[in-house]
């Protein structure tokens, strides 16, 4: 039987799947704060997201001004 201190000094713990999960938080962050910051119509980046068409002129931007 092996002693559970002497194995737990030795194991080496595995957190590749916990840097996977980070990297992948950090580019969905990323992805909302370049939305965020976009200059452009958030409406038709939305729209484009979707794979509807955006028309060249909203005339509902947040940003009131075309794309």
């Amino acid at each position: 039987m092996s002693d559970p201190i002497r194995v737990g000094v030795h194991a080496r713990a595995d957190f590749t799947w916990a840097n996977e999960l980070r990297r992948s938080a950090t580019l969905k962050l990323d992805a909302v704060e370049r939305y965020a910051r976009a200059r452009g119509c958030r409406r038709s980046a939305l729209l484009r997201y979707f794979g509807e068409a955006s028309p060249r002129t909203c005339h509902a931007c947040d940003r009131r001004h075309p794309t």
